[in-house]
């Protein structure tokens, strides 16, 4: 790149070194548009690195959503039939006659249950604690 202070100017008319001082400045307008055109580039480039980012991520989404609904299903049919099983099996103790029995698995079955809810429900505050946090 030129610079002002490349001219040794004392010994020159004043015609010759304004000519080479314009020479100069057309040096300079000619980089700084190629800059231009070079940022033009990068700025399309990114344009469109962000488009496609954008639509990946959405296709990403749309998939991970139809995946864990799959799930959610899939877990809640499990848990409905577990549910049924032991209701079922309660129920034909009750029938057989043996109500002792059929208390002490009501009342483990019902301890295992609100176990596992609070456990959940401490889960789920404490997720949401920490992304308060962060």
């Amino acid at each position: 790149m030129y610079h002002d202070n490349d001219i040794d100017d004392s010994n020159l008319p004043k015609e010759e070194m304004l000519n080479r001082l314009l020479k100069i400045q057309e040096k300079r307008i000619e980089l700084d548009l190629k800059d231009l055109d070079v940022s033009k580039v990068e700025l399309e480039n990114h344009k469109q690195l962000s488009e496609k980012s954008m639509l990946l991520n959405a296709e990403d989404r749309n998939q991970e959503r139809l995946f864990f609904g799959k799930e959610s299903t899939k877990f809640y049919v499990f848990s409905f039939f577990t549910v049924l099983t032991i209701a079922v099996f309660i129920v034909a103790l009750v029938a057989l006659g043996e109500k002792e029995l059929a208390k002490e698995l009501v009342t483990i079955f019902g301890s295992a249950a609100l176990g596992a809810l609070g456990g959940y429900g401490m889960a789920k505050r404490n997720e949401a604690d920490t992304s308060n946090d962060n």
